[in-house]
């Protein structure tokens, strides 16, 4: 799960700051974050979870019972708690929250 989480927060710091990626590795100060704890397991599960979600539930034509399975599979998750995360998390990450 970490890996998917460092990819969305990779693409998402990309879009945000183009100009720093000349100056900073992004993927080594997240590795930097993660190993200091300071970005705790909890919350890369949840935005995780939430990331994939928006990617996969396209793609099962949107369904979100089959989509919540798809990640939950992935994942090594109960189906509850990926529901749970979605219910109560989904506007958590989004820009100016």
């Amino acid at each position: 799960m970490e890996s998917v989480f460092k990819k969305h927060l990779l693409q998402a710091f990309k879009e945000d700051f183009p100009e720093q990626l000349g100056v900073i590795n992004p993927s080594i100060f997240l590795d930097y974050l993660i190993a200091h704890n300071l970005i705790d397991t909890l919350t890369i599960r949840r935005y995780s979870i939430i990331k994939e979600f928006e990617k996969e539930y396209p793609k099962h034509n949107g369904h979100k019972t089959q989509t919540v399975y798809t990640i939950a599979n992935k994942f090594n998750l109960t189906d509850r708690t990926v529901w749970t995360v979605l219910k109560d998390h989904i506007d958590r990450f989004k820009k100016g929250k």
